[in-house]
């Protein structure tokens, strides 16, 4: 009996020994951590700018709307009043077609 008490005091003694290591340890390590992430703080002074950023990219752009345009008439077109990738408003003047068939028409209701 005597032999195991000695053996469980000893072990005890291992336990708390680890214990108190474990203990140190941590806290000598957690305390250089600690010490070594001071904050740094720096005063700028605030100046108003205009920023600019420049992304050059390629790809393909698609328009949103598209519309098909056709007359109802044979003729040719005599002028065109825009280019390909122009953005056209409602009412804008977009071709001049040269037909003979309107100018009958014209004529005729002139007449009439």
């Amino acid at each position: 009996m005597k032999k195991r008490l000695i053996k469980a005091i000893v072990i005890a003694a291992v336990v708390v020994g680890i214990a108190f290591g474990g203990f140190y340890v941590y806290k000598s390590y957690s305390g250089k951590k600690a010490a070594a992430t001071t904050l740094q703080y720096y005063a700028v002074t605030v100046k108003k700018m205009d920023l600019q950023e420049t992304i050059q990219q390629t790809g393909t752009a698609y328009a949103a709307v598209t519309r098909d345009v056709s007359a109802n008439n044979s003729g040719t077109i005599k002028d065109l009043n825009v280019k390909v990738g122009d953005t056209v408003s409602a009412g804008q003047k977009l071709f001049v077609s040269d037909s003979d068939e309107l100018r009958k028409n014209v004529t005729t209701a002139k007449n009439n």
